[in-house]
């Protein structure tokens, strides 16, 4: 128990004041907060616990004061605001340990009474990424899994997402694949309902599967190509964005980050269809932001410029000396220099919504303008 150990963290701050962050006195609020917490991680299942006086009075006095000498409060609605209170920290643990190594040990002896692994406290947040076998999509993944996140990969290439499914969990990251195209609505939709029940919480979506077909004039365009553009970057993200958002809208907490372009800001030569296509994304990512602005989801529009991946091979059907040409006198970007932000922008303090990120390499100035060197 805590208290025999003589509690070396409750010995060093006895009689030293403690400050709560705000959410910790509004005690219903936390309460109601606890039970979902429990009935998610427990099915249900009262926690135990094992206070011993010592135990119980630095939680009365130091911990949430006046809340837990109210006789409405049970010892197990003591637990439950205790783990609902720590859950409601973004990154709990340093910012415990900031205020008090006792209280730190404190949640830590919960979890492992209950049988809780910490992450599925909010310790870190389950990142589903759509696209995830190939340049940004990748990048993310091993970003977000660098972040000590829980990934969700989607993909088409049931070989490609097995193989960074093993990287990564060699690495410790949990890692669920699921194989459908983003234009299979039905697929889409019965393997998202499929997820394991804590699974199904995602934190971050990651709207990045898209690409570009040809640079024909328009009037010489491929009308599949134009259909299969449009069913991917557009229609595509719609889907997943539907599937996935109520969930954050009802537990009021969620980031949606879309990947669009620098080609949404303007057109270039043969863009035509594809730049639309980038230019629709940045209108769903505001007018997203605008429909969840009254709760506390973030929607973040990403707008890479000359990023070298597999993209180009793609637009040019496989022609990779054609592909190699134009990243020819200069340093494009990568995958993992838009991970990068893409990791910022959902690791930002609650407060901070990094609405849209235009991001280029350093010798081009727009979608058209490349400098080579």
């Amino acid at each position: 128990m805590l208290g025999d150990r003589k509690a070396q963290g409750y010995n060093d701050y006895e009689g030293k004041p403690f400050t709560r962050p705000a959410l910790w006195d509004d005690a219903a609020k936390a309460l109601q907060q606890g039970m979902e917490v429990q009935t998610q991680l427990t099915g249900g299942k009262p926690f135990t616990y094992d206070f011993c006086p010592q135990d119980d009075y630095y939680l009365k006095s130091h911990l949430f004061g006046d809340i837990f000498a109210s006789a409405q409060f049970s010892a197990t609605d003591r637990e439950l605001v205790t783990v609902a209170a720590l859950s409601s920290l973004k990154g709990v643990e340093p910012q415990l340990a900031a205020h008090n190594p006792f209280v730190l040990f404190y949640f830590s002896y919960i979890c492992t009474q209950n049988g809780i692994n910490k992450h599925l406290i909010n310790m870190d947040k389950i990142v589903l990424i759509t696209g995830a076998t190939s340049g940004i999509g990748l990048g993310c993944a091993r970003k977000f899994a660098e972040n000590g996140d829980r990934l969700i990969l989607t993909g088409r290439n049931a070989q490609k997402l097995e193989e960074i499914r093993q990287e990564l969990t060699a690495k410790g990251t949990e890692v669920i694949t699921l194989v459908f195209d983003v234009r299979d609505r039905e697929k889409a939709t019965r393997l998202m309902d499929e997820l394991p029940a804590e699974w199904q919480a995602v934190d971050v979506l990651v709207n990045n599967a898209g690409l570009a077909l040809g640079l024909e004039p328009e009037y010489e365009g491929d009308l599949d190509e134009w259909e299969t553009m449009i069913d991917t970057n557009i229609k595509g993200l719609l889907t997943m964005t539907r599937l996935v958002v109520p969930g954050m809208v009802k537990r009021n907490r969620g980031h949606i980050i879309n990947v669009g372009s620098v080609a949404g800001d303007a057109a270039y030569a043969g863009g035509n269809v594809y730049c639309a296509s980038k230019a629709a994304v940045k209108a769903l990512t505001d007018g997203l932001r605008i429909d969840v602005a009254d709760t506390a989801i973030r929607v973040t529009n990403l707008k890479p410029g000359l990023v070298e991946t597999n993209f180009s091979n793609v637009r040019f059907r496989g022609d990779k000396e054609r592909a190699k040409k134009l990243y020819t006198g200069i340093m494009p970007l990568t995958g993992d220099d838009i991970a990068d932000v893409a990791v910022y922008a959902a690791n930002a303090p609650e407060h901070v919504q990094i609405a849209e990120v235009l991001i280029l390499a350093t010798h081009q100035a727009s979608g058209s303008v490349i400098v080579r060197k």
